[in-house]
């Protein structure tokens, strides 16, 4: 699968060394779960969502939402999607 995200951090050597941006992610169901090394409990639980969810031909449009607690996984392959302009 691939996702994009919200929010990327860089870490080297345990530390926050900036944001990422245009990024996604890929990986497997077993790879990726078995990659998540942390979890913060529910006192950093947020709920996101977006009006518009684009999927199916012809288009559907509705609402969609999924809430997470931030999360660390380790060595999960992560892309550049910044589409370069001719």
């Amino acid at each position: 699968f691939q996702f994009g995200g919200q929010l990327f951090y860089e870490i080297e050597d345990g530390k926050i060394t900036g944001m990422l941006e245009d990024v996604a992610y890929q990986s497997n169901t077993q790879e990726f779960w078995n990659s998540c090394s942390q979890i913060c409990d529910k006192r950093d639980y947020r709920l996101g969502g977006s009006f518009f969810d684009g999927k199916g031909q012809p288009m559907q449009v509705s609402a969609v939402s999924h809430g997470s607690s931030t999360t660390r996984f380790d060595g999960v392959n992560v892309i550049n999607t910044k589409r370069k302009l001719g």
